[in-house]
């Protein structure tokens, strides 16, 4: 099995076989689909080796065939595996609020969608630095805030994958509105 394999780097499988007769064919089957066949011609002693992007649980095995048809396997029954973990954190696409300057009295939405190629686990919203257990809708989370204090509130999105990779939006410090107060001055 590889090295402590990741998901979407570069593996390589590698079969080797020997036999007393010509070693016909190497065939390479990766969670039990041929991957690739290596056609031999009068060679005793072959190998055969299959580079590949992989993600998650990766069962392996190899069938060799001699020039008489005889077929040995690797292992003799089931198949070998590795696990390909995943390292690339979730993609937040954006994060914004609405309507773009408050006032008093107004409800803030914020909005922020995630996403992530093995799936996303958890996204958070916090205001003003606390969670506000934002509501899903597929992969877009939003929580409205009512009744919001005049002056500055800040805010921010976190995401998690299901391997435990978190992606954070802003990746340093926060986003900002003001509530600012109705002008009620006349006309």
């Amino acid at each position: 099995a590889p090295s402590d394999p990741v998901c979407n780097g570069i593996v390589d499988i590698m079969a080797n076989a020997t036999d007393n007769e010509e070693i016909r064919s190497l065939q390479i089957f990766i969670n039990d689909n041929i991957a690739k066949t290596c056609d031999l011609n009068n060679t005793f002693s072959a190998e055969c080796i299959y580079s590949t992007e992989v993600c998650g649980n990766v069962t392996y095995y190899v069938i060799a065939t001699d020039a008489s048809g005889n077929i040995g396997r690797d292992p003799a029954e089931g198949a070998k595996s590795f696990f390909a973990r995943d390292i690339t954190p979730p993609n937040i696409q954006y994060v914004y609020h609405t309507p773009e300057n408050p006032t008093i009295g107004q409800n803030v939405t914020i909005v922020a969608n995630a996403a992530d190629n093995e799936g996303i686990s958890d996204v958070k919203i916090f205001l003003d630095n606390t969670d506000v257990m934002a509501s899903s809708y597929g992969n877009t989370y939003m929580y409205t805030a009512f009744n919001l204090s005049q002056g500055n509130h800040t805010y921010y999105a976190t995401a998690t994958d299901l391997e435990g990779n978190t992606a954070r939006s802003p990746v340093e410090g926060v986003y900002s509105f003001v509530i600012d107060s109705i002008d009620t001055t006349p006309i």
